[in-house]
């Protein structure tokens, strides 16, 4: 039994004369002449610059190509163009005539020879003015602060507002931008970032920026009584006067305890309201309290004021 190196060596005249024969069948069939439909991509040129491209046109065409198959095999690895021509066109609906002529290859193919579009000639735009709109961006950005700490004012979001361009029907069919949706859990400091915006048409709209800067502000839970808060009389008829006794409250605070330090009693709102005294004809009434976003009181002293009416 012949060991594997005999066999290679007493074959190995063969081997070279078959791969010799399979070149040169290879150079035969590669220089003879075929034809081969293509994929060519459509790029529109000299379009007017107050106006932009609204439809879905067709991206690309299938065109008959004749050249050497050798050429043709390599073509498939190459980007094909021809141009659709809008001569700055204004029309709202504009079709475009296709030339075999105008298509554009790499300068090394071109013995290749385009013979006939195969299933189309022709491109069909709709032509919109270019509208530029400043819209809101609305972050979708989620904190939820450890046991202990607390989120304190709004989220910051910079840009707040951001150029959006494209079709006129689309630019004004967006109000918004949103942005990614973030989340962070167990925070116990300011969160900030870059969250992505999200484009409702990606393909048609352009934006001023793809991102914007996101903050939130995160601090320890702190508790905190004001007092000396002064309550005044809201809806008071004309030709009457009214005051409340005791003229002042105080409130028991909790929130961010940086932000309780610079909270002060012209920070908080506390009203009665005359109404409510005409309705029910009692004078001792309760005050309506209003205090900073992100913070919440859970005690007013007193709880109720006398009303005098002079």
């Amino acid at each position: 039994m012949m060991s594997i190196r005999e066999i290679l060596n007493r074959y190995k005249v063969h081997g070279i004369i078959l791969f010799i024969a399979v070149l040169i069948w290879f150079y035969a069939v590669t220089e003879k002449y075929y034809e081969q439909p293509f994929r060519v991509a459509v790029v529109p040129i000299n379009v007017h610059p107050e106006y932009v491209i609204a439809n879905d046109y067709t991206k690309s065409v299938t065109v008959l190509f004749r050249g050497k198959g050798r050429t043709l095999l390599l073509l498939m690895k190459q980007r094909i163009e021809v141009p659709a021509d809008l001569k700055q066109s204004t029309r709202p609906f504009t079709v475009v005539q296709l030339s075999l002529e105008k298509i554009r290859v790499p300068t090394s193919f071109m013995e290749l020879e385009p013979l006939k579009f195969v299933d189309k000639d022709t491109i069909e735009f709709r032509l919109e003015r270019l509208t530029r709109r400043r819209v809101p961006v609305h972050g979708r950005i989620r904190v939820v602060p450890k046991s202990g700490y607390t989120v304190v004012g709004d989220l910051e979001i910079k840009p707040a507002h951001v150029l959006i361009s494209g079709p006129e029907s689309m630019v004004l069919g967006v109000d918004s931008l949103e942005t990614e949706f973030v989340e962070v859990d167990s925070a116990v400091s300011d969160v900030v970032g870059d969250a992505a915006l999200i484009n409702p048409r990606p393909e048609k709209l352009q934006l001023e920026v793809q991102s914007v800067h996101y903050r939130v502000l995160v601090q320890r839970l702190g508790e905190k009584t004001l007092e000396g808060v002064p309550v005044r009389v809201i809806n008071v008829p004309v030709g009457r006067r009214a005051r409340v006794r005791p003229p002042t409250l105080a409130v028991h605070l909790i929130g961010g305890r940086d932000f309780l330090a610079k909270i002060g009693p012209k920070d908080i709102t506390a009203y009665v309201d005359y109404r409510r005294y005409l309705q029910t004809g009692e004078t001792l009434l309760p005050a309506n309290i209003e205090v900073p976003d992100h913070l919440r009181f859970d005690e007013v002293k007193p709880r109720r004021f006398r009303l005098i009416v002079e």
